[in-house]
């Protein structure tokens, strides 16, 4: 499934551009990184001529360091792995265009999608906004960090501190790169978990999303994932957190309660997803989590 992002002005509503927010389009996928890791390899020593005695003896030819081809210098590990100067400043010039209020859709993916193909570039760039006092451009960073994902665990630290940002919209979509690395999702689930109680909606939705990238990795919350579908009437939240449930197996029977309820009163997928859901707890049939490109 595709990891969905929010990206808010404030704490309102609308489109995924700096000033609205909206949850960007599962297609937005992260580009492979740009960044060339590969260390260059040296080459073996040209091997001196022969020399072959004849009748009147040559003066010995003898090999000098400068007609012997020298290996190139190697880079150190850190090197190879800093990001392109050049491509830095080109994604700090995107993040910039991106920033500006009115740009239209259809411009903002096409910058958005040329800022995710610089990769490492990005991820500095994106590091550095973190630390910015404006709220928008923090969410606007954590926005994009959701489209780099696993691209973005060498920053891993500095996404578990924005988990505790003022800004609601700034923990949700650290959570959602987060969920992303299976190092650090843990970490991640109690924040998303958390905002299943928002009164916002779309956080809501969003949390419920990038829970359901989860698996047997969540029975610890299975009882937090019960509470939350206890007065839950948006069938984007309780769909994806019942399938949630599910995958979990046998050892969510705590909730088969709820999703019973949810059978008997919600029609349509809600009704549906219970259904499959108690089916996979009660054989124990437990899945795997998904990934973000299902």
């Amino acid at each position: 499934m595709a990891a969905l992002s929010l990206c808010l002005s404030g704490c309102g509503g609308g489109d995924s551009r700096p000033g609205n927010a909206a949850v960007d389009s599962p297609q937005s996928q992260p580009a492979q990184s740009t960044l060339d890791k590969s260390a260059a390899t040296p080459s073996l020593p040209a091997r001196p001529e022969l020399i072959v005695p004849s009748a009147t003896p040559a003066a010995p030819q003898i090999a000098t360091l400068s007609s012997i081809e020298q290996p190139p210098v190697l880079q150190s590990p850190e090197s190879a792995l800093a990001p392109d100067p050049q491509d830095v400043a080109r994604a700090k010039v995107l993040f910039q265009k991106l920033m500006e209020p009115g740009l239209k859709m259809e411009e903002w993916d096409q910058v958005q999608s040329r800022f995710v193909d610089l990769g490492a570039a990005a991820v500095s760039v994106l590091t550095e906004q973190l630390q910015e006092e404006n709220s928008l451009v923090r969410e606007q960073a954590t926005t994009l960090f959701v489209l780099l994902g696993p691209q973005a665990e060498p920053v891993a630290d500095e996404l578990l501190e924005a988990l505790e940002d003022p800004s609601y919209f700034v923990r949700v979509n650290a959570a959602a790169t987060l969920v992303q690395m299976p190092r650090y999702a843990q970490q991640a689930v109690p924040v998303l978990i958390r905002l299943l109680e928002s009164p916002d909606p779309q956080l809501r939705q969003m949390a419920a999303m990038n829970l359901g990238a989860l698996g047997e990795e969540a029975v610890a919350h299975v009882d937090s994932l019960s509470r939350a579908l206890g007065s839950e009437q948006d069938e984007e939240v309780i769909i994806p957190v019942v399938d949630l449930l599910g995958r979990i197996g046998p050892l969510a029977e705590p909730a088969l309660p709820t999703l019973k309820r949810i059978v008997y009163e919600k029609p349509g997928e809600a009704a549906e997803a219970a259904r499959t859901a108690i089916q996979r707890i009660a054989t124990g049939q437990s899945a795997k989590r998904p990934t973000f490109a299902d």
